[in-house]
């Protein structure tokens, strides 16, 4: 074998072993590298704080457009900048501070990249954990209102009398008027069952309402009568004169809709001397 072959194996026998601890070496090399994502502490103007992460080529930011758009340092003061924070208490997302409501910003350690994938995975526990004590709440909300819907008005004995003697098999109002029109009309005996049947009968008519009793609507207010339209209606007075003639009153109206009422009084006679016999006088 010649010995340009001999070492042409030895490179190919040895070579996947060198490839695959490089890559390993670059990965973790990778994993505990910075990730440009530093601890801080943000306290508000209202001392509130709120613990989180910040990239720290990122301190300074201002939205334009549904857009975060970074800015140099010195442009704290600008309208509008601020600082987003990342995995706030388990969030997915983000809070946006903006900096004239904050007071100071502590910043802590750089994480590696280990660190924060750590942290990502503890937020992702925290919001499932979250989420299934919510859909746990919710489950437990509609059996609370199943049960509700479900439950019985009635009282144990009364519900007693409606399980043994039941509409659905065939004890109803019309079988116990019929049994009573049987024991009138036919001398119909009862059974043993319809005789202790006839002795409860009120009680168990009682239940059966209860039980048949609609549920309760809510009480709506009453629509507020819609105003009568105003109508001018005059008061006639009392007519204690003599009946006056027929043309005794002229209703009339002008160009504007006025009405004028003319009244044309009989003329009165002109009194003549009367003597004294005529007036009584003697």
């Amino acid at each position: 074998m010649s010995r340009y072959l001999i070492v042409l194996l030895s490179l190919i026998l040895i070579a996947p072993f060198g490839f695959g601890q490089d890559k390993k070496a670059d990965s973790s090399v990778k994993m505990e590298g910075p990730s440009g994502f530093v601890k801080v502490e943000i306290i508000l103007d209202n001392e509130a704080v709120f613990q989180g992460l910040v990239d720290k080529d990122r301190m300074v930011e201002v939205v334009k457009r549904h857009r975060y758009v970074r800015l140099k340092s010195h442009q704290r003061k600008r309208f509008g900048a601020g600082v987003r924070l990342w995995y706030y208490d388990g969030l997915a997302g983000f809070l946006f501070f903006p900096y004239r409501h904050i007071a100071e910003v502590k910043m802590g350690k750089e994480l590696s990249m280990r660190q924060l994938a750590l942290v990502e995975s503890k937020a992702s526990e925290l919001r499932a954990k979250r989420e299934q004590a919510a859909a746990e709440r919710a489950k437990a909300k509609m059996v609370v209102a199943a049960k509700k819907a479900n439950a019985s008005p009635l009282d144990d004995a009364s519900q007693a009398l409606l399980d043994r003697w039941s509409p659905q098999k065939g004890w109803t109002e019309e079988k116990f008027g019929d049994m009573q029109k049987r024991a009138i009309t036919e001398g119909y005996e009862f059974s043993t069952e319809e005789a202790a049947w006839a002795k409860i009968y009120p009680d168990w008519l009682k239940a059966l309402r209860l039980k048949q009793a609609p549920a309760k609507v809510a009480e709506v207010a009453p629509k507020k009568p819609a105003p009568k339209t105003a109508k001018l209606v005059t008061k006639k007075k009392p007519n204690n004169s003599k009946p006056a003639t027929s043309k005794a009153r002229t209703v009339t109206a002008d160009k504007n809709g006025r009405i004028h009422v003319k009244i044309n009084r009989p003329k009165k006679r002109p009194q003549g001397k009367t003597s004294g016999a005529a007036r009584g006088i003697r």
